[in-house]
């Protein structure tokens, strides 16, 4: 079995927003509030134990980055690795390789599981309006993020295994981080503008 170490760096070219959902923030009471008055037989409580009751308010609420115990913004390895996975659906046939989401989920693993984010700017929100077409006719809702600038980076290890169906490389990693590049990173990174970045990756002897 031929294992692979890497070293992988993002640096982010345009801010980036946090992907969690954030509880507790003014815009989530707002909505809870919201939700209950067009509902009203749900309860917070029914809300907090089956979230799927109403779907918009894990859509509408702020999405915020995960902390570290000195309050400073982190990734965790998941976000890095369904970036590999989203960004190798799109590659399916290419080389002879197919199921590349199951083959990276089961072939490639990133460590630490807590990223450290580096940063100077302080974080900021940005909120932009949410248009969608539902059953009950066109629906305009507020989204809300946070938000840090460049300069801005984070570095992490990549583990990589050999089997017959798949065999890593540079230029398989390289092929799907030029495309993770354009594609972003991040909450809203289908924009073309946030999450954007230059990735850089070294095998580790």
């Amino acid at each position: 079995m031929n294992i692979q170490r890497w070293h992988l760096r993002i640096d982010f070219t345009s801010p980036f927003l946090g992907t969690s959902p954030g509880r507790g923030t003014p815009a989530h009471h707002y909505l809870v509030k919201k939700a209950m008055e067009e509902n009203p037989n749900l309860t917070i409580e029914d809300m907090e134990q089956d979230e799927k009751t109403i779907p918009e308010i894990l859509e509408d609420s702020t999405t915020v980055f995960r902390r570290d115990p000195n309050g400073r913004a982190k990734c965790v390895n998941y976000q890095v690795k369904g970036m590999f996975k989203e960004c190798g659906e799109q590659f399916n046939g290419e080389q002879g390789l197919k199921q590349m989401r199951s083959r990276i989920d089961n072939t490639l693993f990133v460590f630490p599981r807590d990223i450290p984010i580096h940063y100077e700017s302080e974080i900021e929100i940005l909120e932009r309006p949410l248009r969608a077409m539902t059953q009950q006719g066109p629906r305009v809702s507020l989204a809300r993020s946070e938000m840090i600038r460049p300069p801005a980076w984070i570095e992490c290890d990549i583990q990589t295994i050999d089997f017959p169906k798949i065999q890593w490389n540079y230029d398989l990693l390289r092929m799907l981080l030029d495309y993770s590049d354009i594609r972003g990173f991040g909450q809203w990174r289908n924009s073309g503008y946030y999450g954007c970045k230059q990735s850089t990756i070294s095998r580790i002897d």
